[in-house]
């Protein structure tokens, strides 16, 4: 039968914690440490050993700390400033993802970066929300730096991941950073912890990350890549991919902006005749409505009249539903590994489309910077600082077909007559 041993009441600097010995049928001996939480009322146990403290002075040292750290949490509850609110870890980054009105990309960046968190957190221990102490944060920073980053499995299916011999980006840390800062922010809001805004700003600060400028496509990689278009919608006529780079190339939208285009937002007739894109409040990312002109990019309003003529549904690329991410990721594989295209992601054409606009001073003179931020969606200061400068560019270009000298291309690629349409009028 085990027996147990308790250091009695009045004695001991330790108040609130209660030493126990263990004696087991073995003849072996442990000790526990015994407390009740402040916060909860729950009742915990530790034995001793577990943490390396082995004498009787460093039980006693442990117990004694232990009791203080517990009397400052009582007198903080006493005083007003402990959370209002006890809640789990898992409880809270759920209803921050449900109640929050996020887009749903963006929740499945979250829940990717978030799900991080509640893996660490339940290695060392760390069940409630209110556990997640500034030196906590800073160990799971330090954690996130360390960890090695994940490439795809050879031979393995879609999402089938490995870890490699090297480290993650800091750009890929500080994603994970600023998700985690948010949540616990809006944590913080809700009186669920204590931590003040500096405490979360100091214990989750950011990874110093180098900043190269942008690697705009220059017009030969442009030519190289509108000529893979074509070769690639020839070869593959009932899956182009030419419409979807052309647009996203000549109006600067985000592929994210380009994939939830719907016919609704889409005017030809406006502006004389030269046509108009909206990017409405629910696909923009900054939730602000913006109006993209076609009179800089004719050769968008002759392809985009080409497919409504074609379209079996809302979306402009699509059709009932709109394109899956990976399947445009797909086509951007197959265009650099079967038609030799140069490298790029969409995120690069959204580049090259701001640095040509910025720098073309024959489409809006003087106002170029300001005029090509606002056509794509971000601040003045974004437009001088990061692409003014980056391209020469001929005076006497008046689009953006000419200033990045694809017009011919473009034209190819605008005007090419949909499956669909040849169909229906040999039928006729």
């Amino acid at each position: 039968m085990t027996r147990t041993r308790r250091t009695p009441r009045g004695r001991g600097h330790h108040p609130g914690v209660y030493l126990r010995q263990r004696v087991y049928r073995s003849g072996a001996r442990s000790w526990a440490a015994r407390w009740k939480d402040p916060m909860s009322g729950d009742t915990h146990e530790v034995v001793l050993e577990t943490l390396g403290i082995t004498s009787h002075p460093a039980r006693t040292d442990w117990a004694a700390r232990k009791s203080r750290s517990l009397m400052l949490q009582r007198a903080t509850i006493e005083a007003g400033d402990a959370p209002t609110e006890v809640i789990s870890l898992a409880d809270a980054i759920e209803s921050y993802l449900t109640v929050n009105p996020l887009r749903p990309r963006t929740i499945e960046i979250y829940r990717c970066s978030l799900k991080k968190l509640q893996e660490w957190a339940r290695k060392v221990g760390v069940v409630r929300l209110d556990q997640l102490t500034m030196p906590r944060l800073a160990a799971f920073r330090d954690h996130l730096a360390s960890h090695p980053a994940l490439v795809a499995r050879a031979g393995g299916k879609r999402g089938d991941y490995t870890e490699s011999g090297r480290k993650r980006s800091p750009g890929g840390v500080n994603k994970d950073l600023r998700t985690v800062k948010a949540f616990m922010n809006d944590q913080r809001r809700h009186g669920r912890t204590r931590l003040h805004r500096d405490d979360l700003c100091d214990a989750l600060k950011c990874l110093r990350a180098e900043r190269p400028r942008p690697r705009p496509l220059k017009p030969a990689k442009i030519k190289k890549l509108l000529a893979a278009c074509r070769d690639h919608d020839a070869d593959h006529p009932d899956h182009p991919v030419g419409p979807l780079v052309l647009f996203t190339l000549m109006t600067g939208c985000r592929i994210g902006e380009v994939l939830t285009l719907r016919w609704e937002n889409v005017d030809l007739e406006e502006h004389e005749g030269k046509g108009e894109v909206v990017v409405d409040t629910t696909a923009s990312k900054s939730a602000i409505e913006r109006a993209v002109l076609l009179d800089v990019s004719p050769s968008v309003r002759t392809l985009l009249a080409r497919l409504r003529l074609s379209s079996p549904g809302q979306y402009v690329f699509g059709g009932i539903q709109p394109l899956p991410r990976g399947w445009v990721a797909d086509a951007r594989g197959r265009l650099k590994k079967n038609y030799d295209a140069p490298t790029f992601n969409y995120q690069v054409l959204r580049q090259t489309c701001a640095t040509f606009l910025t720098c073309s001073t024959g489409i809006y003179g003087a106002a170029s910077p300001y005029l090509s931020a606002r056509r794509l969606g971000h601040s003045f200061v974004v437009a001088e600082r990061h692409y003014l400068g980056l391209v020469t560019v001929p005076r006497e270009a008046k689009t953006l077909e000419q200033a990045m000298g694809v017009e011919e291309l473009a034209r190819t690629i605008a005007t090419r007559r949909p499956q669909e349409l040849e169909g229906r009028e040999q039928a006729v």
